[in-house]
């Protein structure tokens, strides 16, 4: 079993391109994980005077969103893209460990982005307007221990996203279901902030969003808890850099319409339980297998199920919402 069930997740599980090495950690090149080289010595972007103490460079570690697969499926410099007006906290690392070096950041483009301040390692900083900037980082002399690139981009959407559940459609964590929907309940709720639709949108980072609501409480900092929720439309208030509050509908269902099987290969198995179409997010899941219960595979969510008795394919019942199916999982 344990051969397939780490096939199956791999083939479930989204593809990561996240990349938080600093240009000196690219050869000096600003490319992009898979293809990037690996580090090597001596590397100094064209113009700089670089540092001796990090000759691979720095990463730039920042704040990461919940279901981070949404919207483009994968992962691409998530933590590199601003909203405008919001924060984000840059962790800076030299060989995995937090850089202890004394340094200065600073920022290539003043109107674009802000330092905010420093504590030990970790620099804040602040979009000021759309565009890119260097956040340099320079050792008390002056010279680079690296840069990397920030982008900004005002916020043209913002969307309920789960909090729990990864697989969500066909084709594992590099895909994801159209819309979201939430069982009722106490319920954590994600926000998605996203630049202008457009084929390549992203997903963009504020540490100083306030999120708001009847009965709520924020949980982090793009994701706020509703207490004893019922069905229904409610308003989340979100407000970027904590000022210029905007709406955001969420939906609360208590039952499901139907459940479908969105994953059946080999060991594992996940299903989606919708209503009107839409995910609904938070439901309670019972799986049963040859007649014995089942718990969850959580490394996956509540909607998936994995075979314990090391079978090349199993049965499985699920039941959630009010919905049951029952399918068996086809080989690898």
């Amino acid at each position: 079993m344990r051969t397939s069930l780490v096939v199956a997740m791999a083939m479930a599980m989204p593809a990561c391109a996240l990349d938080d090495r600093g240009d000196r950690g690219d050869d000096g090149v600003t490319v992009t994980y898979p293809g990037d080289p690996p580090p090597s010595t001596g590397n100094c972007p064209t113009g700089e005077t670089c540092s001796t103490a990090t000759p691979n460079g720095l990463s730039f570690v920042g704040a990461q969103p919940v279901f981070l697969n949404y919207p483009n499926g994968l992962i691409t410099n998530i933590n590199h893209q601003l909203a405008v007006g919001g924060h984000d906290v840059i962790d800076l690392q030299l060989a995995g460990k937090d850089l202890a070096l004394p340094f200065t950041p600073a920022s290539a483009s003043q109107s674009v982005m802000a330092i905010e301040g420093t504590t030990a390692s970790q620099v804040t900083i602040r979009s000021i307007q759309a565009g890119t900037a260097y956040l340099r980082v320079l050792d008390p002399a002056g010279a680079l221990y690296d840069r990397e690139n920030y982008a900004s981009a005002d916020v043209g959407q913002l969307l309920p996203v789960p909090v729990i559940e990864t697989i969500t459609a066909i084709g594992g964590g590099a895909a994801h279901a159209d819309a979201f929907v939430f069982a009722t309940g106490t319920r954590t709720i994600g926000i998605a902030l996203l630049d202008a639709p457009n084929p390549t949108q992203h997903r963009l980072i504020d540490t100083s969003l306030v999120l708001a609501a009847d009965g709520g409480t924020q949980t982090r900092w793009d994701a706020i808890q509703l207490a004893n929720a019922t069905a229904g439309h409610h308003a989340i208030t979100a407000s970027i850099g904590g000022t210029n509050p905007r709406s955001v509908d969420v939906e609360l269902v208590d039952h499901a319409d139907a459940i479908t099987a969105i994953q059946s290969s080999g060991a594992v198995a996940c299903f989606a339980a919708t209503a009107h179409g839409a995910f609904i997010s938070g439901l309670a899941w019972h799986f049963t297998i040859g007649g014995i219960d089942i718990g969850s595979f959580d490394t996956l969510g509540p909607n998936c199920v994995a075979d314990i008795f090391a079978n090349p394919t199993f049965t499985v019942t699920a039941s959630a919402g009010g919905k049951t199916i029952t399918i068996t999982t086809t080989p690898n």
